[in-house]
Order: structure tokens, then C-alpha cells, then sequence
């Protein structure tokens, strides 16, 4: 890939401006990168995190920690507690009192405006560096009521993990750039991947970050890592999968097997069996690359879009939000779409839409023959599945 001069630079290029031999290879700590997004942020979390436990009917996406455990009670307390505070933080610490922790995972499918960061974040990843995207990413958050020592001891991931800190307290962490802490035991298992929790007589032999509102942090794949937490605070991290976590040849396996009702091993004995696998891993391919291998927004963040005054000027979210389906029908940031329309006629739209700076309901009449009623109906669903904004 490589980097391309004609991409615009943002924010998120800054990350990239110290070159590295691989692209998440050295930790790189830019303090304030995103200081002028903080408070944006931190609203906007405490919004997501409102629409998970307002959504989660029994199935939680949130774990509430205490100390160095998962606390059941906790995480069934949040999950039952509507968000009436103002920050998230503040919902955390009435609840969870001084020493509870929260993380959540896939958090940017609760917030179109988190999803749009996030994007922006990993398009930059994909125009400065020779990272594959097509493996995804998870962007989660974790929140913490006070003061102690993150409750996953020291560790390691498999992945980069990419940290915006937002506040408004401060957090610490270590990294261990040299491999494992010596003469300290680990817990080995697959489960944990090597954790540690004799902290203090370590901590002299890994390098020292001081974490601010705003500020970024880079922890490379496999470094032993441990956060401290001083005060209150919020962080999001960008999770750069190294392999891909559902391949998409075996979610079309398990797709097909539940559409037609059979095994696998029966349906793989057949040439007709085999092409609908193939037809499956085609359109989930098209599906994940037009939401650009993160997770579709929920529809509890879709249902805050307003409606568009008709007529008006659109612009796409971002190059490649619509992708064909090889069955006919489309994918809009992610999300099945319908169409009777050809698959020439759907080819076209999509190459427009992806590809124009400005989307307008007379251009779209012309593409799929029809008139301004069907046109205008149509630039309604992509608006309404976050596909295109009012320009």
C-alpha cells in the first residue's frame, strides 16, 4: 500500500509521522494528539454507553471489575443502571463506588460519530502503512471510577492496541520493552496469554508514560504492559487485529449451513454446495469492506440520524460505504439492502456513490431509470443507514 501523497492529512496522520520498521512495531507516545477531541468524545462514549445497557436485555456487553476480578454483581448492577449522570465516569463511580472498572467492547457501533472516528483513524492506517485492515479491528473503551491498578495485572495482547486516553484523570502505564519481567511468575494459559500480578518489584525495569486527556499511546503486540489508575478517567483503544478473528470462509460455512439446513460435510460433498459458500464468502467480504472492516452501526445509534429535508445535496460517508451483492442487492455501511434494480444498474449507483464528492436525486433518477419518487426513497434509505450525509 504504502503511503499515498494525495491523502489528506488529519489528526490521525500524526500517529504515523514517526517511521517505524513495522507499522505498530515501537511504542509511540504523542501526548495532546487528540486534545482538542476530548470533550467531543467523552460525550459521545457516555451516549454509547447509555444505548448498551439501554439495549442489552439480558445479554451484557459490558464486565464490571473489581480489583483484579471480574465482578459479577457489578456488571449486573450496570447493566441495569440507565445512564442519568452526565459522563460515563461519574455513572461508573455512583454506582460502582472508588475502585470498580468497566470495559466494553465494539463500542463504535453505538456511536455513529465514534464510528466516523474510527474510520478516519484506520483509513490513515491504510494510506500510511502496509497494515492488512482486511483482518478488522475492535474499537473498545475502559472506563475507571478511581484510583489502582488496571485488573488485568501485567499482560500482554496478541494485537496493537492502539490508546487515545480522554480523562479527565490521569493514568499510568508500563511497558516492558524487553520482553517478560524477570523472576516473577506468570499465569500461562492460552485463556490469559501470561499475567502477572507482582507489580510493584517490577515495575523498576520497564519504561515509565504518563498518560493526559488528549494524549495517544501505540503498545506494540505481545510487550507486557500494566495501566495504574490515579483518578477517574475514560480511555478508547483501537484493537489492529493481526489475524482475522471470524475468517469470513467459515462464517459462509456456518451462514450456509443454517440457510439450507444441512452439515457442512454434506454440503461440501457438492458442486452446488461449494457455490454457495462461494457466493456466501463473496457478499460477506462486500459486506465487511463497506463498513471498512469494523462492525455495523446498531440501530439504536442509526435511529439519532435525523431526518434529510428532500430535496438536498448528499456526500458518502466514506469511499466504498455501498458494495454489490453477487445475488443482487446491495450492503449500505454494512447493512443488507434489498433492490430489484440490475446488477449493472446497482454496480453503477455504487460506483457513484463511492466515488462522487456530491450525490444529488436527479443523478441517482438518471443511474436506476426511474423518477424523482424513486430516487428520492432510495437516497432516504442510505441516509437512513448512515450510508450518505446531507452535504
Amino acid at each position: 500500500m504504502g503511503m499515498k501523497s494525495n491523502y489528506p492529512r488529519s489528526w490521525a496522520s500524526k500517529a504515523f509521522d514517526k517511521k517505524c520498521g513495522h507499522p505498530f512495531g515501537e511504542t509511540v507516545h504523542i501526548p495532546g494528539l487528540i486534545l482538542d477531541q476530548v470533550d467531543h468524545l467523552l460525550d459521545e462514549l457516555s451516549l454509547a454507553v447509555a444505548r448498551v445497557v439501554e439495549n442489552s436485555t439480558g445479554n451484557f456487553r459490558i464486565r464490571g471489575f473489581r480489583d483484579f476480578s471480574l465482578d459479577y454483581r457489578l456488571t449486573n448492577t450496570l447493566g441495569s443502571s440507565p445512564i442519568k449522570e452526565s459522563s460515563v465516569v461519574e455513572w461508573l463511580s455512583y454506582h460502582g463506588g472508588q475502585d470498580a472498572s468497566l470495559a466494553v467492547n465494539e463500542i463504535s457501533q453505538w456511536s455513529l460519530p465514534i464510528s466516523d472516528w474510527t474510520i478516519d483513524f484506520i483509513r490513515q492506517i491504510h494510506h500510511s502503512t502496509d497494515w492488512d485492515i482486511t483482518n478488522g479491528f475492535d474499537t473498545y473503551t475502559f472506563v475507571t471510577s478511581g484510583g489502582g491498578w488496571t485488573p488485568f495485572g501485567i499482560h500482554r495482547d496478541y494485537e496493537p492496541s492502539l490508546i487515545f486516553h480522554l480523562g479527565p484523570g490521569i493514568k499510568d502505564l508500563w511497558v516492558w520493552p524487553d520482553g517478560q519481567p524477570d523472576n516473577i511468575v506468570f499465569a500461562s494459559s492460552p485463556a490469559l496469554n501470561g499475567v502477572s500480578f507482582e507489580l510493584d518489584r517490577t515495575l523498576g525495569s520497564a519504561e515509565h508514560f504518563t498518560l493526559r486527556p488528549g494524549d495517544y499511546i501505540c503498545i506494540p503486540s505481545n510487550l507486557y504492559h500494566v495501566f495504574k489508575n490515579s483518578e477517574p478517567s475514560a480511555f478508547i483503544g483501537i484493537a489492529a487485529f493481526v489475524v482475522p478473528q471470524n475468517p469470513v470462509a467459515h462464517q459462509a460455512i456456518d451462514l450456509t449451513c443454517a440457510e439450507l439446513g444441512r452439515d457442512a460435510i454434506d454440503i461440501l460433498s457438492s458442486e452446488e454446495g461449494k457455490r454457495r459458500i462461494e457466493t456466501a464468502a463473496r457478499n460477506l467480504k462486500s459486506r465487511d469492506q463497506s463498513c471498512l472492516y469494523t462492525l455495523p452501526p446498531h440501530q439504536s445509534a442509526l435511529s439519532c440520524i435525523p431526518s434529510p429535508r428532500i430535496p438536498s445535496i448528499f456526500a458518502r460517508r466514506f469511499p466504498g460505504v455501498v458494495q454489490t451483492r453477487t445475488d443482487g442487492g446491495m450492503y449500505a455501511f454494512g447493512q443488507e439492502l434489498q433492490s430489484r434494480l440490475p446488477r449493472d444498474t446497482i454496480e453503477s449507483l455504487c460506483e457513484y456513490v463511492n466515488h462522487s464528492e456530491s450525490i444529488d436525486e436527479n443523478t441517482i433518477g438518471r443511474l436506476i431509470g426511474r423518477g424523482c419518487s424513486d430516487s428520492r426513497k432510495l437516497l432516504k434509505t442510505l441516509h437512513r443507514n448512515g450510508a450518505i450525509v446531507v452535504a
